[in-house]
């Protein structure tokens, strides 16, 4: 290994704890600042702290490949932070094994630390994708995905400086979903407003889930609200390369709200263009007989074929 497993350890648990006094001994004696922690591999033999023989069992999954910088950040270490990008440490710097956590930015970002998103990004940290665990992705687009319970007052500020710093508003996280899908699926409307008053694409669709828009999401999950603001963003009611619409989203989970809006909206001739399953099949197979009767109010044709079956709704 290129660093003693002592060494290593004290590394771990002082920029964990935000040990200023530790971290600066072991640099001091030559520990590599930009040290990515390289932990022992199931399997080897080393010796434990009293100096007996022990097989290592499993690896850490947790700090394998890490960055002191990243965990410090993570933790909310501010203190110890300054100290090391004061003694050199490289502010983007990232692990590079499979189990990617990302950059320090996007740690802070994540967890809420907003003095720390400051530090990093008054300290030229670059708000661009990053590898993480299955893909890429950006600050941005971490902090949007978070769940709901995860959410912090202050991840909106993180969010504006971000977006301030130069974040790419309609980068794609490791599932092809941007921002402004993301916030979608959490059902956050001021954060769904604060990123289409800044210019995100509300017409793009995600492959992760077949080619879904922010409009279909919220259609999907019956928020009227939302599908408001989305098509008062301009967000279209069918796209060139998609079969399905958000009204066949509706229709299959039985959003009657949603699918009046939608079917107010012209939805119905866009619909009708689709070349699989028809929105009547949707509703059928979501078994609402409130959609399929307000489809049938809108002239839906109940002997209409899917062409993927030849079946109409009836069967």
């Amino acid at each position: 290994m290129p660093e003693d497993i002592k060494n290593v350890r004290s590394w771990v648990e002082a920029t964990e704890s935000g040990d200023i006094s530790v971290l600066e001994k072991l640099i001091d004696v030559g520990f590599d600042i930009d040290y990515k922690v390289d932990f022992p591999k199931p399997g080897e033999i080393l010796e434990d702290w009293n100096g007996a023989p022990t097989v290592i069992l499993e690896i850490d999954l947790a700090w394998d490949g890490v960055p002191g910088i990243v965990h410090a950040a993570k933790w909310g270490q501010i203190s110890a932070v300054r100290f090391l990008l004061d003694r050199g440490a490289d502010v983007d710097n990232v692990n590079d094994t499979a189990y990617n956590i990302g950059s320090a930015l996007l740690k802070a970002s994540e967890a809420g630390h907003l003095e720390m998103v400051k530090l990093l990004l008054a300290r030229g940290a670059k708000t661009d994708a990053v590898k993480v665990f299955q893909g890429t992705t950006t600050p941005l687009a971490a902090v949007a995905g978070l769940y709901p319970q995860e959410v912090k007052e202050q991840h909106r500020e993180i969010i504006i400086l971000l977006l301030d710093a130069g974040s790419d508003i309609n980068a794609e996280n490791e599932n092809s979903k941007t921002a402004l899908t993301l916030a979608v699926e959490r059902g956050d409307m001021d954060l769904i407003r604060l990123l289409l008053g800044r210019g995100a694409d509300v017409n793009h669709r995600a492959y992760s889930t077949r080619g879904n828009s922010a409009l279909d999401e919220a259609a999907f999950d019956g928020r009227l609200d939302i599908v408001q603001l989305l098509m008062d963003g301009g967000a279209e009611l069918k796209h060139e390369t998609r079969s399905f619409t958000s009204l066949h989203r509706a229709s299959a989970w039985g959003r009657l709200e949603v699918m009046k809006l939608l079917l107010r909206s012209g939805a119905a001739a866009e619909a009708a263009e689709t070349d699989q399953t028809t929105v009547l099949h949707e509703a059928a197979s979501g078994g609402s007989t409130q959609a399929i009767k307000l489809l049938l109010d809108n002239g839906f044709n109940i002997e209409a074929k899917s062409t993927e079956e030849w079946e109409t709704p009836l069967h």
